[in-house]
């Protein structure tokens, strides 16, 4: 497992060094179980030179640990500050040629998600379970699991744009190709490609992100795991 995390860092040209300690982390956690719980996810960007991993925290603090471990100091406080209350969190990097962000979810009561990077907290957002998009509901996908989706509103964005997540989430059995179904089943047409990266034979379907813009742009993110 720890060569196939490292092949798909050194794929996307991310800093080596930057995710050593959380490919450790999910080494040391092992590959998600048929029946789950998700262990960890990792990011495969539409974008060139875009990376990251999650690692899910089922009362272990590993994902904790990592994030208070590897953040650099100027960001150790504010850190401290997102990561107060007793709520389960998950904790990932996801990284591009601009800079690397640490990503926040508290999974107590609803789910929130926040972003950390040298400039502070940003992008605050919720999410909350919705019903599934006809398209998705009659599209049959193998190991579907349910639809969340995610509002980020203009004031809230550094861009000042607003944009919402829809996510379609799998359970950990799903194979990859369910991914490349549901982009299909979401954007009739979509020229969306797999990243080699689907293609390792351990990869499973995590979620589907379909990211849409109030200024019109679109922009699918893949999540996979490994078994």
């Amino acid at each position: 497992m720890r060569d196939v995390l490292e092949r798909m860092v050194d794929a996307a040209g991310a800093p080596a060094g930057l995710f050593a300690p959380w490919v450790d982390a999910a080494v040391a956690g092992g590959p998600t179980p048929p029946s789950g719980p998700l262990r960890f996810d990792v990011l495969i960007g539409s974008r060139p030179a875009t990376f990251g991993i999650t690692l899910f925290d089922h009362g272990d603090g590993r994902a904790v640990q990592v994030a208070r471990r590897t953040a650099p100091s100027a960001l150790r406080d504010a850190l401290d500050t997102v990561l107060e209350g007793p709520e389960a969190r998950h904790v990932g990097l996801r990284w591009t040629p601009a800079g690397s962000v640490l990503k926040i979810y508290r999974t107590g009561g609803a789910m929130t998600g926040v972003d950390l990077d040298v400039r502070g907290p940003h992008r605050r957002r919720v999410y909350r379970r919705v019903t599934a998009p006809a398209s998705i509901a009659h599209a049959g996908l193998t190991g579907y699991s349910h639809t969340i989706e995610a509002r980020l509103d203009p004031d809230a964005a550094r861009d000042g744009v607003g944009k919402t997540t829809t996510a379609i989430i799998f359970g950990p059995h799903a194979p990859s190709g369910a991914l490349i179904e549901a982009a299909r089943a979401l954007h009739p047409g979509t020229d969306w490609a797999p990243p080699p990266a689907l293609l390792v034979p351990a990869a499973r379907a995590a979620a589907l992100e379909l990211d849409r813009w109030d200024d019109g742009r679109e922009r699918f993110d893949a999540l996979i795991t490994l078994a």
